[in-house]
């Protein structure tokens, strides 16, 4: 009888030590990265992340075409559907932008419910600096463009 609930006793402990190690593993609904190696996920990401964008051109203030570059840390969260969690870099023109985003994807239907821009990170694209700009002659340009031309040169270096 005593070795019966030395035995009972030792596999509840080994129960309830297996039980807390696997839960300090993953918690129930918390964020988890996601592999991008296998092609369903990446392939749902990837839509994810190609409708944040579109959503973000839809909101912005720019007739300046958004597209994606490149999408990184990546984690998914099981709600009432799936939260994806992601770093999108999206070139605006000559701008390069990181967006902070969650998309919330309900059985097929998505909504963009979280953008933040880190404005650390914005950066330019190569461009021609505004004095090479300034040095080219009027007689190189049409004559309607010089005047448009060479103050558009002159804001955005100074802005």
């Amino acid at each position: 009888m005593l070795r019966l609930r030395a035995s009972l006793a030792i596999a509840a402990l080994m129960f309830a030590a297996f039980a807390v190690s696997s839960c300090q593993a993953q918690l129930v609904g918390a964020p988890v990265d996601v592999d991008l190696g296998d092609s369903e996920a990446e392939a749902r990401v990837k839509s994810a992340a190609q409708f944040a964008v579109s959503e973000i051109q839809k909101r912005s203030n720019t007739l300046e075409t958004m597209q994606m570059e490149s999408v990184s840390n990546v984690r998914r969260q099981v709600v009432a559907g799936l939260n994806y969690f992601m770093d999108v870099i999206i070139r605006r023109g000559d701008i390069r932008e990181m967006h902070h985003v969650v998309v919330y994807d309900h059985f097929g239907t998505m909504y963009l419910t979280k953008d933040d821009i880190d404005l650390d990170w914005i950066a330019p694209t190569t461009r021609t600096p505004a004095a090479e700009l300034l040095a080219i002659q009027p007689a190189d340009l049409p004559s309607r463009a010089t005047s448009i031309f060479i103050f558009t040169a002159i804001f955005t270096e100074t802005h």
